[in-house]
């Protein structure tokens, strides 16, 4: 997509030293003309690497601001008593008994077989939302 974008813009750079508007060219290529002044605004003077790189650290970023998130629960709410995960690999299993004990809260395994046990993922925010107020 990054690669789209930046090779629409040196058209448009080109276009533009011709006195094309941002308006045609915008039509030309499908997209509106805000979109276009929006990728202006972001990609200019990127190369492909360089919008990859971006791409890499926004996502990186996004991933970071929800591990914070999670983070401010605890701090916020306190550790819960109990963690319910499967025992995983037994690398896994034993980096979370670890992690566990540094919380001081208990694991709780599912056990084999069980229906939790195939369950998706859940983040543990879910588990954290406010308590509804009395």
């Amino acid at each position: 997509m990054e690669k789209e974008i930046i090779q629409h813009l040196r058209t448009f750079e080109i276009a533009q030293a011709k006195g094309q508007l941002i308006e045609e060219f915008s039509r030309k290529i499908g997209v509106h003309p805000v979109t276009l002044a929006k990728w202006r605004k972001k990609y200019n003077g990127m190369n492909i690497s360089d919008a990859k790189k971006l791409k890499d650290l926004e996502k990186e970023n996004a991933r970071l601001k929800k591990l914070l998130a999670e983070a401010d629960l605890f701090l916020e709410r306190g550790t819960p008593k109990h963690i319910r995960s499967d025992n995983g690999p037994e690398f896994i299993a034993k980096k979370l008994l670890s992690w566990f004990k540094t919380l001081d809260v208990s694991p709780l395994f599912i056990e084999p077989g069980s229906h939790k046990h195939t369950a998706k993922p859940v983040e543990v925010s879910r588990y954290l939302a406010p308590n509804p107020k009395s």
